[in-house]
């Protein structure tokens, strides 16, 4: 990955495919537990990318910084940079970015200690239709998270004011207004 960012620099390739080598680098850094490498790429990308305004790509570098605010036990800048991300998904009618940015908020208030606001949240979007395979793999794991930590009876409490199982229609708009209402 380090060989394909120094050739994209050096043939000065296209700003979206340095901002997405620079975004796997981040990924793989906080994968494994390297947050100040993490941090330095997604700051890398945001500055790369941000002397063009908003974009796509900035969405993405956003969300990684997020991340790493959140693992640093920072989850007010971690959820500022994921109210970023949800306005360019709306900005761009990217909803999978509105939806990642919303699971991103609600682990951030499950490593505040916040489980209970967490896991409705994950019960919010569970149901939602997500095509970006990340995005979808952060949210089952998320709430797998909150139902390992959470009471059994707790749980089914808090499922049964979800009102069971939502059309991905609902689910969706419900995903929406409630990012549109915590702006």
């Amino acid at each position: 990955m380090q060989e394909n960012l120094q050739l994209g620099y050096q043939y000065k390739n296209h700003r979206g495919v340095i901002a997405t080598f620079l975004t796997d680098l981040c990924q793989v850094a906080l994968a494994t537990n390297r947050i100040e490498a993490a941090e330095k790429y997604a700051q890398e990308c945001i500055d790369l990318i941000s002397e063009d305004g908003e974009s796509y790509y900035l969405a993405f570098a956003m969300m990684y910084s997020g991340k790493c605010f959140v693992v640093r036990s920072e989850g007010e800048a971690g959820r500022d940079q994921f109210q970023q991300v949800i306005k360019m998904g709306q900005t761009f009618d990217a909803f999978h970015l509105v939806y990642w940015g919303l699971v991103n908020i609600a682990r951030a208030y499950l490593m505040e200690g916040q489980t209970e606001k967490a896991f409705e949240m994950a019960l919010l979007l569970k149901d939602c239709p997500v095509e970006y395979k990340l995005a979808q793999d952060d949210s089952n794991c998320l709430l797998a998270d909150l139902q390992a930590l959470l009471p059994k009876e707790q749980v089914e409490a808090l499922r049964k004011q979800g009102h069971g199982r939502a059309s991905a229609d609902q689910a969706e708009a419900a995903a929406l207004a409630y990012a549109l209402e915590h702006e």
